[in-house]
């Protein structure tokens, strides 16, 4: 019953997001469960747009869907990314625990919009960090974040062998407790040889939660900036 609940908000979230699409956007469509119900949305809408996807599933999902798809280096700018969210926290908001971070963040800080949409599980401090890298250099990089204490890595395997990302790399899930210092750790790890990019985002963004509140569907939107950043 739970699962049917929370897939609804994740519905009514995504119904509200649509409301900011127009006819002529190019829409950045993000990876995960909760963007696929964005994705369904958008291709029952009509609306015309140019969507941008994050990753490999949402560019497979677009295109059965009948959306018009295209590379980020085939277009010029993004009007409007909507996404989903691992973790809401107060100096970072984290993404990527499905393995699409670097393309998420790059769609994501591209759009002159970014959009997350999510139910109210997702309002809890970040604990883990997922930091992709490049395959030969997984151990230096591990070795760095751990030696100057930027968390506990961990590579991240699917049935027992590396996870492969998008773009050919592996994926190190680092436990942290973030704090205060969300913007200041995502420099950090992005200053270590062999990392790509890190699941922290730390820029504006405009959140679209659903809430239960005496058991109805309440959705909130506000905007979030990090904490240290205010």
């Amino acid at each position: 019953m739970e699962d049917d609940i929370f897939k609804e908000i994740k519905k009514e979230a995504a119904i509200t997001a649509l409301k900011q699409i127009a006819d002529g956007m190019v829409v950045g469509l993000g990876s995960g469960s909760t963007s696929k119900h964005f994705i369904d949305a958008l291709s029952e809408s009509g609306i015309q747009t140019i969507c941008v996807p994050t990753s490999n599933q949402a560019r497979v999902d677009a295109i059965e869907l009948g959306l018009d798809v295209m590379d980020l280096d085939e277009v010029d700018e993004i009007d409007i990314a909507v996404d989903g969210v691992d973790s809401i926290g107060k100096s970072a908001i984290v993404k990527g625990l499905g393995g699409a971070l670097t393309k998420e963040k790059i769609v994501d800080y591209m759009a002159k919009k970014f959009i997350i949409i999510a139910d109210e599980r997702k309002l809890k401090e970040p604990k883990m960090v997922p930091v992709e890298v490049l395959p030969f250099a997984y151990k230096l990089a591990a070795k760095e974040i751990e030696g100057t204490g930027l968390g506990i890595p961990k590579l991240r395997r699917v049935n027992g062998y590396p996870l492969i990302t998008d773009n050919g790399n592996f994926v190190l899930d680092v436990e942290m407790e973030i704090g205060a210092r969300g913007k200041k750790l995502e420099q950090e790890y992005n200053a270590i040889p062999g990392v790509i990019e890190n699941g922290l985002f730390t820029r504006k963004t405009h959140l679209i939660v659903g809430h239960i509140i005496e058991g109805e569907i309440k959705i909130v939107e506000e905007e979030w900036m990090p904490e240290e950043s205010k």
